[in-house]
């Protein structure tokens, strides 16, 4: 910090979950991801370690614009020129910086795509993980279409567990739906997870159809894809 009032390096304060970081020294700089809100509350947490990288590119990119080739440049009268970012950052500001957004279909289409694909690279990920961790156990991972895929447990040759999750339609709004069955016809299942958005971000809902569902709780893909899995590793106990 005292290299950063000095100007002698440039501090961003990185949040990574939900503490107390205006009360630290560097509380009054402008942290990433933007508005300092948490990488563990964006619901894809690839886009909120890409928001960490632009904004140290946007500090380079503003470090090398005031180095010694900058200083060469055309002066400009005092009054017409812009607070510098070591000023900018130097002054008291709200940490509260957000302004509300607004989500397409579309958005909310392709948010949906992403964490159903991600949901299925965890399945794929942690069949292989569950034969490793328990030699007498084996699993199978099918993608069987574009919008479904299927998980299978087996003890000694003995299935212990299955469970299909897709993409379906239910009203007017297309879910992540969960079923304990890898066959299961469309329109049946045991758990729904619906896309919604708050002034910020989108994330996932469930129905609260399952024993431990919280309709309340917004889920991120990573959180969505553990909850899913809790339940078909659940029924192989």
């Amino acid at each position: 910090m005292e290299q950063h009032d000095a100007n002698e390096a440039r501090v961003i304060p990185v949040i990574l979950r939900h503490c107390d970081w205006l009360s630290a020294p560097f509380g009054k700089l402008m942290a990433a991801p933007r508005d300092g809100k948490p990488v563990t509350s964006w619901p894809d947490r690839d886009e909120a370690l890409a928001d960490v990288s632009k904004q140290n590119r946007k500090a380079v990119e503003a470090v090398l614009d005031t180095g010694p080739a900058s200083r060469l440049s055309t002066v400009v009268p005092a009054t017409q020129r812009a607070p510098s970012s070591s000023l900018i950052n130097s002054l008291p500001r709200s940490s509260n910086l957000r302004l509300k957004k607004e989500y397409t279909e579309q958005d909310r289409d392709e948010f949906l795509s992403s964490s159903f694909e991600y949901v299925c690279k965890f399945f794929d990920g942690s069949i292989h993980a569950v034969g490793e961790r328990n030699p007498d156990v084996t699993g199978r991972f099918e993608r069987i279409q574009s919008r479904r895929m299927a998980a299978l447990l087996y003890r000694g040759g003995k299935k212990i567990a299955e469970c299909s999750v897709r993409v379906d339609g239910f009203s007017r709004e297309n879910g992540i739906v969960f079923s304990y069955d890898a066959s299961v016809h469309q329109g049946s299942f045991h758990e729904l997870l619906n896309v919604k958005a708050d002034e910020q971000s989108l994330f996932l809902t469930m129905m609260g159809m399952s024993f431990n569902g919280d309709r309340d709780r917004q889920l991120t893909q990573e959180g969505a894809a553990e909850f899913l899995w809790e339940l078909f590793i659940k029924s192989a106990q």
